[in-house]
């Protein structure tokens, strides 16, 4: 079970490395962006979230 938590977390470390990367926002590609999921101040246009969460 930890493997799969590891991987998901690699995972989600590499597409914020490559959103970076590419000029883009976390925002679009995560779950929670909508603004009755997400009230982060940063968002639509994070470059950076802790609570970041790839859409599947």
């Amino acid at each position: 079970m930890k493997k799969k938590g590891l991987l998901k977390q690699l995972k989600d470390s590499v597409m914020k490395l490559l959103i970076k990367l590419d000029d883009g926002f976390l925002c679009d590609t995560c779950r929670y962006n909508h603004p009755t999921s997400c009230s982060r101040p940063e968002r639509p246009n994070a470059k950076s979230c802790e609570e970041y969460t790839r859409k599947t």
